[in-house]
């Protein structure tokens, strides 16, 4: 593990595998994910490039961000610093969910340090219905309690036969969560469902000129496919696709789609110039 300082914050990263080909991928996480989330696919991600994990701010090892009121303005200064603190001209850089809202706008006002941008159920904005589901999950987080706020978020996270299928796998997640869902995870999850209230980047996306891959799933009750295809159609170098009887958490539902889509997309040689 490693450390960054941003202003009084230490954020917690590590870096896996071997520079290829001049470039090194960054990955941000989901809102309730941490660089430990990554564990199961860390080796196939890692097999042919270098790869950055990292927390956020309130994610994993990072420092908890008590007493700030922040938007993700803060977030993307802390991945920002972080990329330019190292030594590598350019990025890819990958997100999902939370990570790829973060990611976007670090598209739209970094540019020069971005090769490629791979964003996966995703959304350009924080729709009325998304912050409602936020206002629940918070009313959950405010009860200290790892099982109402497991059961109210969890059925969101996944798709219906997913979840029916592997109701056993779910039931073993939420004995080993309860011990991780503490006090000071959940005043974190506060924070970050609070820091995306007002996001809205629509209007901006056109300023995203370097390759970009848009990925959702049919069955993502958070960030709609449609979301997905929105974007595409606001970036000129965009390609939008869609897995199939899948959920927001792609990357545990159909961990071998998810690994064949993403690598396959970096390792593809890019049609547009570093700007």
């Amino acid at each position: 593990m490693a450390k960054f300082m941003l202003d009084d914050l230490t954020i917690d990263y590590q870096i896996k595998g071997e520079v290829s080909n001049n470039t090194t991928l960054i990955v941000l996480n989901g809102i309730m994910m941490s660089q430990a989330s990554w564990v199961p696919l860390q080796d196939e991600l890692t097999k042919k490039r270098q790869v950055i994990f990292l927390d956020f701010i309130d994610q994993g090892e990072s420092d908890p961000g008590e007493g700030l009121s922040y938007d993700h303005a803060l977030q993307i200064k802390m991945v920002v610093g972080l990329m330019k603190h190292l030594p590598y001209e350019t990025y890819d850089i990958f997100g999902i969910s939370y990570g790829g809202e973060i990611a976007l706008q670090i598209g739209i006002q970094c540019q020069g340090l971005v090769r490629k941008l791979a964003v996966y159920n995703v959304t350009y904005k924080t729709t009325p219905v998304l912050s409602h589901i936020g206002k629940s999950w918070i009313k959950a987080a405010e009860t200290y309690n790892p099982e109402t706020f497991f059961y109210t978020t969890m059925p969101w996270i996944y798709s219906k036969s997913f979840y029916n299928k592997e109701i056993e796998w779910f039931n073993n997640r939420l004995v080993t969560l309860k011990e991780v869902l503490n006090k000071k995870f959940l005043d974190g999850m506060i924070r970050l469902i609070n820091s995306s209230e007002n996001y809205d980047i629509y209007n901006e996306l056109c300023k995203i000129k370097v390759e970009t891959q848009i990925v959702g799933s049919d069955k993502d009750l958070l960030t709609p496919g449609e979301h997905g295809k929105k974007i595409a159609e606001k970036i000129n170098n965009a390609t939008y696709k869609e897995f199939f009887n899948c959920g927001h958490a792609s990357m545990y539902e159909q961990p071998n789609i998810f690994l064949e889509s993403l690598l396959g997309f970096l390792d593809r040689g890019s049609s547009v110039k570093i700007i």
